[in-house]
């Protein structure tokens, strides 16, 4: 049984200095989120063996914010591929790591990510908001819609 973590990134500025969209920074309140649910939610967790994550500065942020939270955390990997990745996108990144890892986390965006919990798991929640976690449990046959199970979803408002 493989578990995976889909985490969206913190609450983010509107816009960046530079106008560029993936150098929009964590709001103060997004530092806040990432730090609760790193202390409520992902601290009790078992370690990732692999943290995939888009490059987007906010998503670096948000994991600089729950590894200081978190000692141990492995280096998160960025990669260019899952900025806005759309669902396949983000299940081809992810689909063969599956086979040699038990735990993976990924940090990246919406609708890419809330997307991806529905078609696993069948299980369509109303929204993906900002710094929310979704645990999915995928078996050897996790290979069609609705094969995994979503054990767990959680919002920082859900902390409040």
């Amino acid at each position: 049984m493989t578990s995976l973590l889909l985490i969206r990134h913190s609450k983010t500025e509107p816009n960046s200095a530079s106008g560029r969209d993936e150098d929009r920074k964590l709001l103060p309140r997004g530092v806040r989120d990432a730090e609760h649910i790193a202390k409520k939610v992902l601290s009790g967790l078992p370690r990732p063996d692999v943290i995939l994550a888009s490059t987007a500065q906010r998503v670096r942020e948000t994991f600089e914010t729950i590894r200081t939270t978190i000692p141990g955390l492995p280096e998160a990997e960025f990669l260019d591929e899952l900025y806005l990745a759309d669902a396949g996108e983000v299940w081809q990144i992810l689909f063969p790591r599956l086979e040699n890892n038990d735990r993976l986390w990924v940090i990246g965006h919406n609708p890419g990510l809330l997307a991806l919990v529905g078609i696993l798991t069948g299980t369509y929640p109303e929204s993906f908001p900002t710094t929310g976690v979704a645990r999915i449990e995928l078996s050897a046959q996790t290979s069609h819609t609705g094969s995994a199970k979503l054990t767990a979803f959680h919002a920082p408002r859900d902390f409040r």
